[in-house]
């Protein structure tokens, strides 16, 4: 059975921009690992859901891992390269163009926010929070397409 975890993207020092896809089109295909923490936990099939750490504190979209997590994986982005050098390949599921419209973790699981601390990557949750976390950002995706965004961070 794949693994389901919610995947932290961004950093406090480096906050996602509210239009992640636009700013950075590669979020649509390719998800990123930092240097120390290589994902030997996480394989091909797994799912994740991205939650948008340093600024919107948001969950915004979920995907599928198409192939195993590899190391050193090249980018146009030192920055990116240096502090998240590895990754894998995805395919995008449901997903928010805004991260500000996107679900709280606490409405998936209040116990989830206790997870989130310097230094973690991503972590393990049950297929029933998961499954609830895609219907909010499906739900969040309809509010989405009746608002405008406040602004791009």
């Amino acid at each position: 059975m794949p693994g389901r975890y919610i995947k932290m993207i961004g950093a406090s020092d480096l906050p996602l921009a509210n239009d992640p896809f636009i700013k950075d089109p590669s979020l649509k295909r390719f998800v990123r690992f930092p240097r120390d923490q290589f994902p030997r936990d996480i394989k091909k099939g797994d799912e994740l859901l991205y939650y948008a750490v340093g600024g919107y504190k948001k969950l915004f979209a979920q995907a599928r891992l198409v192939e195993d997590p590899r190391r050193d994986v090249p980018t146009s982005n030192s920055e990116v390269y240096r502090r998240w050098p590895h990754g894998a390949t995805i395919e995008l599921g449901p997903h928010l163009d805004y991260v500000e419209f996107g679900p709280d973790l606490w409405d998936i699981n209040p116990r989830l926010t206790d997870e989130i601390h310097q230094g973690v990557s991503h972590f393990p949750i049950s297929q029933t929070d998961f499954d609830l976390g895609v219907r909010l950002i499906q739900k969040a995706k309809l509010v989405q397409a009746s608002k405008r965004p406040s602004s791009s961070r």
